[in-house]
């Protein structure tokens, strides 16, 4: 509030509205609605467009004079004064507009306001009480940078000098990850992958017999085959012995051969 007047940063009085979510919000049919600290009578604007994760929507509203520097360019302009004393400022998804806000709560109630801020000495708020009242020089911001958002006015909001942001300033983030990247930007990642090394034998059979043979016979020989799987580019050492035999003084010939 207090744009134009003596002191002030900017020429206009604005609302800022950020998207502290992950998905897209379209507001084509949404309103901007203003009424005083203790009145139900609201003034609207109108809306259009939407918000992109982390992106933010400047509305432009009136100005009191050619005092301070023009606002960034505006998503969205009209022509409410916001009384620097008190007031309450709501967003609203349609665009009837509102008749509550002469007590505590009854905003809260409308199921089509989006969010609501009283500030100042206004009659209705979210939460325990309102924000600080603003001034020429002072705004009420959202605390953690515009992701704080308790539905309590009292504790959401501080007052401290404006800057304001339009749908082109660069995306913030609320969490931990980076920012979202603007819309027809495209942002490579970088993927390690820790591969274990697999070594896997499979028999044939468990066991091989020879069957029955007279001394001084030669047995005729028994194949067993061996599968061998493993990731490891160096290759492996496969060994064959015997481990159990019997007769055990029975003589064993063991040899192997790789496909």
């Amino acid at each position: 509030a207090g744009g134009g007047n003596s002191g002030a940063p900017f020429t206009n009085d604005f609302v800022e509205l950020f998207n502290r979510g992950s998905t897209s919000v379209d507001i084509g049919s949404w309103t901007i609605q203003y009424a005083s600290a203790g009145g139900s009578t609201w003034q609207s604007t109108a809306l259009s467009g939407s918000v992109q994760p982390g992106r933010y929507y400047l509305v432009q509203l009136a100005s009191a004079a050619a005092i301070g520097s023009p606002l960034p360019t505006p998503d969205a302009t009209g022509t409410t004064n916001l009384a620097v004393s008190g007031g309450k400022v709501a967003l609203v998804r349609d665009s009837t507009l509102l008749t509550c806000g002469a007590s505590a709560g009854s905003c809260s109630a409308n199921s089509q306001v989006a969010d609501l801020i009283g500030y100042g000495s206004a009659a209705d708020y979210e939460g325990g009480g309102p924000a600080p009242a603003i001034s020429n020089t002072l705004a009420a911001v959202r605390a953690g940078a515009g992701c704080t958002d308790t539905d309590d006015n009292s504790s959401d909001f501080s007052s401290a000098s404006p800057a304001p942001h339009n749908s082109s300033t660069p995306a913030a983030s609320c969490g931990s990850g980076p920012p979202p990247p603007p819309e027809g930007v495209s942002q490579s990642a970088a993927v390690d992958i820790d591969i274990q090394p697999v070594l896997s034998i499979a028999l044939e059979r468990s066991t091989v017999s020879f069957g029955n043979a007279a001394a001084g016979d030669t047995p005729a020989s028994v194949s067993e085959h061996v599968t061998v799987v493993s990731n490891n580019e160096t290759g492996y050492a496969l060994t064959i012995h015997r481990s159990a035999f019997t007769p055990a003084d029975l003589p064993l010939g063991i040899s192997g051969t790789a496909p």
